[in-house]
């Protein structure tokens, strides 16, 4: 009866079951788990988490106070590290990004980018081909479909002035003459 049984344990352990998939590791605090059967990861290395679910197209991350949340699924991506924000829409071609105080819009469906960084601002409408910048007190203006462009940079309206009263002295001595 004992060898039977001596020998019913050295088999079980010569030919173990097989595998379920699932691997579960903890170091000290750090803790992952894996269950390669349902697609789903979990990882959690001191405070940052990571949770990944393949099944679902689904990650979370959560680095300290950086945030990542993405969804494969509905193509939505949203990153906040720390004051900077991200938003991206992948299905509606939007993505909003602000970086402390730079904010960027965009949004490929109508071709439309927006731009805000500090003073210096910059407007595109690609659809109506259409750039409006303004570099503090520096304009520009351009329109592709007319193509016309419209300039001003501040310290450069004196030289125009000074270049146009200078035209018109030399063609007002050429028509007395």
């Amino acid at each position: 009866g004992t060898f039977l049984k001596l020998l019913l344990f050295v088999a079980t352990r010569l030919c173990p079951t097989p595998p379920s998939n699932q691997t579960v590791s903890d170091a000290a605090s750090n803790q992952t788990v894996s269950d390669a059967a349902s697609n789903q990861t979990v990882s959690d290395a001191a405070s940052n988490q990571t949770v990944s679910d393949a099944a679902s197209n689904q990650t979370v991350s959560d680095a300290a106070s950086n945030q990542t949340v993405s969804d494969a699924a509905s193509n939505q991506t949203v990153s906040d590290a720390a004051s900077n924000q991200t938003v991206s829409d992948a299905a509606s071609n939007q993505t909003v990004s602000d970086a402390a105080s730079n904010q960027t819009v965009s949004d490929a469906a109508s071709n439309q980018t927006v731009s805000d960084a500090a003073s210096n601002q910059t407007v595109s409408d690609a659809a109506s081909n259409q750039t409006v910048s303004d570099a503090a007190s520096n304009q520009t203006v351009s329109d592709a479909a007319s193509n016309q462009t419209v300039s001003d940079a501040a310290n450069q309206r004196q030289n125009l002035n000074l270049i146009s009263g200078v035209l018109s002295h030399h063609l007002i001595k050429l028509f007395k003459n």
